[in-house]
């Protein structure tokens, strides 16, 4: 009987862990920045594995993470592109439902780098990011991908044969700043106040 009692007990316990587990995690919502004309533009093929790849990564670690057109297209037009942050983080805070605790702000730059002894052009891809404290504005952390080998270009490869060209990588470097910024973010949850007086991020 205490056996069957015992099993029980753990049999609970293991149901009420991964529970307790997700209730620590944050409501995010992941932005890209492309004000700048050399960025990736929102709705673009490369940004889009990007964001995809980011959202998947942050789920799997535990936080609760929201698509940007579904939460905001009742307040804000969900075709705008070439936004800079103060838009993004006007918009991250004008939604109500769900609360939203912290907003991971990216941007994508693609260029093409010349060999050294020949004609040979290589494709350069790099994603700086970074994550702010929606409530304070506090910056939680940032870092930057790059540095990814990729295939030589085509001959006569323009902008467009560009970003063909590295979308089939842009999911790796976008999985890579998530996990860096996901530990960056892990660091300080439910962390007390510092003698600073910057704030812990607490769940919604």
């Amino acid at each position: 009987m205490f056996r069957t009692i015992a099993i029980v007990c753990a049999l609970a316990l293991a149901t009420v862990a991964p529970t307790a587990a997700m209730a620590q995690g944050l409501n995010i919502l992941v932005m890209g920045e492309d004000a700048a004309t050399d960025s990736v533009p929102r709705g673009n093929r490369i940004f889009n594995r990007v964001i995809a790849a980011m959202n998947e990564e942050m789920n799997v670690q535990g936080h609760d993470v929201f698509d940007e057109t579904a939460v905001a297209m009742n307040i804000n037009p969900a075709n705008r592109v070439r936004r800079r942050d103060s838009e993004l983080i006007e918009v991250a805070r004008a939604v109500q439902t769900p609360p939203l605790d912290v907003v991971v702000v990216f941007s994508i730059y693609a260029s093409v780098r010349d060999g050294a002894y020949s004609e040979i052009k290589r494709p350069d891809v790099r994603i700086p990011g970074r994550v702010l404290n929606l409530r304070t504005g506090q910056q939680i952390g940032s870092f930057e991908v790059d540095g990814l080998e990729l295939p030589p270009l085509p001959v006569a490869c323009e902008r467009e044969c560009l970003l063909e060209e590295v979308g089939d990588h842009a999911s790796i470097l976008g999985a890579e700043l998530a996990a860096a910024l996901t530990l960056k973010l892990d660091g300080i949850v439910g962390s007390a106040p510092s003698s600073a007086g910057t704030d812990s991020v607490q769940p919604a």
